[in-house]
């Protein structure tokens, strides 16, 4: 039995009759009842969305601390361990690193390449001046 809640969480009454938190908008669990039901926003580290293909997303447990993240299928309705994918998640986080680091660099090299054209117009300019 799925019962909606504040603040973008639901519960759910497991077979053994302990209830299970989660919400879906801040990719979080728990089966601690949340303090007020507040929204939560996820923070997830670069390389989260590395299963997304296969259906397991990142989600942390509420309230922990440090934070601790597990892997949720919501298809199969299974939760695995950090560790289980962590191979995986590094991969794809050293590939998001790389390609915000590419971008970077190319987003430089543009405005470096602005800056010395605007240089350029201006000297072209001001020789245009002196000769007047």
């Amino acid at each position: 039995m799925d019962q909606e809640l504040a603040g973008g969480w639901s519960r759910t009454l497991l077979a053994d009759g302990q209830w299970y938190y989660c919400n879906e908008r801040g990719l979080t669990m728990t089966f601690k009842r949340p303090i007020y039901f507040h929204q939560v926003d996820p923070i997830l580290p670069d390389g989260h969305d590395a299963l997304a293909e296969d259906g397991w997303q990142l989600w942390s447990l509420y309230l922990s601390d440090p934070q601790t993240f597990v892997w949720y299928n919501r298809r199969l309705q299974r939760v695995a361990l950090f560790d289980v994918f962590r191979e995986e998640f590094e991969t794809r986080a050293a590939a998001v690193r790389s390609e915000r680091r590419r971008q970077r660099e190319l987003q430089d090299a543009a405005e470096r390449a602005q800056a010395v054209e605007a240089a350029e117009k201006a000297k072209a300019r001001a020789k245009k001046k002196q000769r007047r």
